[in-house]
């Protein structure tokens, strides 16, 4: 990002219901493959961050790009952020 030239990132937003997780991970994977700066992953605390996380880290290791969580806060509680913090870190 310190660079003089554009930066290339791409969000990846959790599935209106838990079943279609499978094609959000396909499309990720897809686009990681492009090698952007860096991949946005959105978790909402109180739902499991556990896919994710392992999506994060697959990522990471296969197609050497960053990813960030973007934790999105909005209605949830104070114990369900603590605990997705708390998830992120250990992963």
């Amino acid at each position: 990002i310190t660079q003089d030239k554009a930066t290339l990132s791409f969000e990846v937003f959790p599935p209106k219901k838990d079943t279609d997780f499978a094609d959000v991970e396909a499309a990720a994977l897809g686009i990681a493959a492009f090698k952007p700066d860096y991949m946005s992953l959105h978790m909402v605390p109180g739902e499991s961050t556990k896919e994710y996380d392992q999506l994060a880290q697959e990522i990471q290791e296969k197609y050497d790009v960053p990813t960030i969580a973007h934790l999105t806060c909005v209605c949830a509680s104070k114990e369900g952020i603590r605990t997705a913090l708390a998830d992120m870190k250990n992963a």
